[in-house]
């Protein structure tokens, strides 16, 4: 009986051993099956990293079409560059998202890992591409001469791959400041989010990408032709940039709230076109282009009128040369010498605020001949103010209509 009762012992410990290394022995397996699958998924978390190294690196890898293999089931190593056993990983980029680039240029880039014993592990990885449109201002090239000061304030990010000037009178950068060489004067400016010296290079768009945006603007109804007409630093053609306040919340950052405006010169004699005509920066404030819109009434007539940063300096109204200048078209056509009235308005003082101009008594038209584009003389007095007499100072502007 005893002989039973020891054998029974024997045989439920025997069972118990048995147990415990089966179940010893499940726990190993999941436990290795677990670091396989973290190995494959480590794997080919890297593969996404190197893909998007070798993007960034040399861009023209990237496909406009369909998709590129970067990698075909090569080995895999780790972090010491030693072969993984039984591992081979293949990369793959190409395209996403919209085909035109309207909301902006998406990739993926998709790392596949297998193993011999059939394992697969597959990993995506979605990139964008940057935008110059992310800059408030973006430069190659500063140029000579060209310095922040006058109380400047510049809104959003800035980028330049040059040198960054700044003078004595200081300058304000609400967004943060890259900039691939250094600083002169960086102690005058104020920084709101730093800034960094010896930043990336981002090199202009080549040839090839910009032919690409004609495609683009094709496909949404923005691709504009000037019309013939003018040298390389002319055009009869500008675009005007303006954002608007649709929903009404005081802001005009919202995601449909951006337009442009195009103007285009429809003149159709040579004496009329008036063209949009570029400067070197080092006389920046002799341009007829860059400017401001002013609202103004003269003569019960309200007028948006575009007033140059030539006129801004030197107070010569000069009018935007998108548009024919007015009083020098042939006939009685818009702004024609028969049709466009001219006025001055003024105001006693040196460097009256224009809100405090108001109309000079006379009303003139412009000449013919060989003096098409001068006004008609006439005396203009202010009316009604006695303080106009004998008056040091007064602040007089030109305005014209058609």
């Amino acid at each position: 009986m005893a002989l039973v009762l020891v054998m029974l012992i024997t045989v439920a410990v025997a069972a118990l051993a048995a147990g415990a290394i089966f179940l010893t022995s499940n726990a190993y397996l999941i436990s290795k099956g677990h670091e396989r699958e973290d190995d494959l998924r480590n794997a080919a978390d890297a593969g996404i990293e190197l893909g998007r190294s070798a993007l960034n690196g040399s861009p023209s890898l990237f496909p406009d079409t369909g998709y590129v293999t970067f990698q075909n089931n090569q080995p895999v190593l780790d972090a010491n560059g030693i072969q993984i056993p039984g591992l081979t990983r293949s990369i793959y980029f190409g395209p996403t998202g919209s085909a035109t680039g309207q909301y902006g240029i998406f990739g993926s880039v998709v790392s596949v890992i297998s193993d011999r014993t059939g394992a697969v592990v597959v990993r995506r990885g979605e990139l964008s591409q940057e935008s110059f449109a992310r800059y408030a201002y973006y430069s190659d090239n500063e140029g000579d001469g060209i310095c922040f000061g006058g109380g400047d304030q510049i809104f959003g990010p800035m980028h330049t791959n040059d040198n960054m000037c700044i003078y004595s009178s200081g300058v304000r950068f609400h967004s943060t400041v890259e900039v691939s060489g250094t600083i002169s004067g960086a102690s005058y400016g104020t920084f709101d989010q730093g800034y960094t010296q010896h930043g990336s290079v981002i090199p202009l768009p080549t040839t090839a990408d910009l032919a690409k945006l004609a495609t683009y603007a094709t496909s949404g109804g923005m691709n504009f032709t000037a019309p013939s007409g003018g040298s390389s630093t002319q055009s009869r053609l500008r675009i005007e940039f303006l954002a608007l306040d649709l929903d009404g919340d005081g802001r005009v950052t919202g995601a449909n709230e951006g337009f442009f405006r195009v103007y285009v010169d429809t003149s159709t004699t040579a004496a009329a076109i008036g063209y949009a005509t570029g400067s070197d920066p080092s006389s920046a404030n002799q341009g007829l282009n860059c400017g401001d819109f002013h609202v103004r009434t003269a003569s019960g007539v309200t007028d948006t009128t575009f007033y140059s940063a030539n006129w801004h300096y030197n107070g010569i109204p000069n009018a935007s040369p998108v548009y024919p200048i007015p009083g020098t078209s042939i006939g009685g056509g818009r702004y024609g010498y028969r049709t466009t009235f001219a006025q001055l308005i003024g105001a006693i003082g040196k460097n009256m605020p224009e809100s405090s101009l108001v109309p000079l008594a006379g009303v003139t038209t412009f000449r013919t001949g060989s003096s098409l584009g001068d006004v008609a003389a006439i005396d203009s007095t202010f009316v009604g103010n006695p303080a106009s007499i004998d008056a040091p100072w007064a602040t007089i502007m030109i305005v014209a209509w058609d």
